[in-house]
């Protein structure tokens, strides 16, 4: 149960225990000083999607039931550390401060994911509200049956394994192959060729030693941290993905949907998603797209020469007779598009792992060879 302090036109007395347990990641347990015990731990690495899957949670609860989100998610901020309870914490003042919810949303960057903060933009405009709460509550819930095999986790570990792997072997190459290269030539002993690769590719490794372990701290500091990820994401990412690529696809037929069904007009929807959309490129698609619906082209129409749908779905939705039947047909072809791109992301992260592990297996392989084959000659040289 929380328990908060309602603001003033809301009834001080009015517990809040009627909201449901579930829409909090996990229990809570209060005290009139503050938190007494915190669900998530310093060094929790749980992926970012969790926590946002809750807080959209209980944004829905809020707006159901008509409670302030300042208040609740205040509290929800105690349940977490570092930079995603601060970024909670700024949020909730930027709200206090008279700052719109979507307003104070766009203003802290990973509280929620782009695309849910774009749809919750849209859905304040379109006064669509509580049906867009519905639909992101079922396309953002994270996929808790692969928590483990997130691709951040899978980074995590690959830095890790890296770190580990080079430090055994500077520790072989410096503190016991120089004993190994002694005794070779006091015994005038020929030491196999890829012991000597070995000690070929240690002078080059150790004459850049510091920036290769710095690259390695780096990638890792990009796993697990936020503020990387998402300059990435935003500066240098959006450089190479395609502005109508899936994803973004998947989204805009999801976002007219709901439009749709609700009776509003298309032109209207283009012109506010191409005023908040946060991918630039996608912005002037949608306004070429709103511009050519202005002077008189079909609105689905102007979506496929705009490169945002094919021609194929642009005309499957406009035979559609009725606003209700254009709304299904996009979310079936979201449905249909979503299933298919994670197909093909789950087979390439099938692909890439195993490559990735067996790469550092050969690398392994090579320093016992090489250590190894070096132990034999002087074991057959003193028999």
């Amino acid at each position: 149960m929380i328990r908060n302090k309602l603001s003033d036109n809301q009834d001080r007395s009015r517990p809040l225990s009627h909201i449901d347990s579930a829409a909090i990641q996990r229990s809570h347990f209060w005290s009139r000083t503050g938190p007494t015990w915190f669900s998530t731990s310093v060094w929790s690495t749980e992926p970012l999607a969790i926590p946002q899957y809750s807080l959209l949670r209980l944004l829905s609860i809020c707006h159901t039931q008509r409670l302030d989100p300042a208040v609740v998610i205040s509290q929800f901020a105690s349940e977490h550390r570092l930079g995603y309870r601060r970024r909670l914490l700024r949020m909730v003042r930027r709200m206090e401060e008279g700052v719109s919810l979507v307003d104070a949303l766009e203003q802290s960057p990973d509280v929620l994911s782009e695309r849910a903060v774009l749809a919750l933009r849209f859905a304040s405009q379109t006064g669509t509200l509580s049906q867009t709460y519905r639909e992101l509550l079922v396309t953002e819930r994270p996929n808790h049956k692969s928590n483990g095999q997130h691709p951040q986790s899978d980074v995590i570990y690959w830095v890790t394994l890296a770190v580990c792997i080079l430090f055994f072997a500077c520790f072989l190459m410096y503190f016991i192959s120089p004993t190994l290269k002694k005794i070779i030539d006091e015994m005038q002993t020929q030491s196999p060729t890829i012991f000597w690769s070995l000690l070929w590719v240690s002078n080059k490794v150790s004459m850049h030693f510091g920036w290769l372990l710095c690259a390695l701290g780096l990638l890792f500091w990009t796993a697990t941290s936020m503020a990387p990820r998402r300059f990435l994401r935003r500066y240098i990412g959006a450089w190479f993905a395609r502005p109508n690529s899936e994803s973004n696809s998947i989204e805009l037929m999801r976002l007219l949907a709901l439009a749709t069904e609700a009776g509003r007009p298309l032109a209207g929807s283009l012109s506010t998603l191409a005023r908040y959309h946060f991918d630039g490129r996608m912005r002037q698609r949608l306004l070429f797209a709103r511009n050519e619906v202005e002077q008189g082209v079909d609105g689905w129409q102007s979506l496929s020469d705009a490169g945002l749908f094919s021609s194929q779905e642009s005309k499957a939705i406009s035979e559609m007779p009725s606003n209700h039947a254009r709304a299904w047909t996009l979310r079936e072809l979201a449905t249909q598009k979503t299933l298919l791109r994670d197909q093909r992301r789950f087979t390439w992260r099938a692909l890439l792992q195993p490559l990735v592990t067996l790469f550092f297996a050969l690398i392994v392989l090579w320093l016992c060879s090489g250590f190894f084959g070096v132990i034999v000659k002087l074991i057959q040289g003193l028999s």
